[in-house]
Formats: structure tokens, sequence, C-alpha cells
């Protein structure tokens, strides 16, 4: 299929008091689902993003990428 593609991507990381938050990114320069990753994870790591976790680090072993589509005639599709 011909369009576009863009990933979000979720990263879940413990509050201080033991609740589970998940911050999700819009990637768009990625072109599968690993480089969407990569991508995810650079932001989630910048000085920015770790004040808005508290501190807090990521939870590596989870993460949600879903593929956003757009195709040539402008129909979005969502999918895992």
């Amino acid at each position: 299929m011909n369009g576009t593609f863009n990933w979000i991507v979720g990263l879940q990381f413990h509050t201080a008091s033991g609740g589970s938050v998940r911050h999700f990114y819009l990637v768009h320069e990625a072109t599968d689902r690993k480089r969407a990753c990569e991508a995810a994870l650079r932001r989630a790591s910048t000085p920015g993003e770790y004040m808005a976790r508290g501190g807090q680090p990521l939870d590596n072993s989870f993460s949600e990428v879903r593929m956003i589509a757009t195709d040539p005639i402008g129909l979005v599709s969502y999918s895992d």
C-alpha cells in the first residue's frame, strides 16, 4: 500500500507510589515497528521527559506499538 505511516508507541513507568502510567509518543519518522520503538525511547530518554515522569525510570519490559496508515485517498487505518 502506498501512503504514509505513523506510529503510536506507549512506554510504561511506575510512580513513586507504585502505580503504572503509560506515556504515548507519536512517531512520524519511522519506517517500521523497531525504528518507531527506538525513536520513542530516544524521546523518553531526554531530561525533560525524565522530569515529566517525576524522575522515575521506564519499565523496559513493556511497550505498546500501533501503526496508523493513511492511504493515497486519505483513508486512515489503525492496526496492532
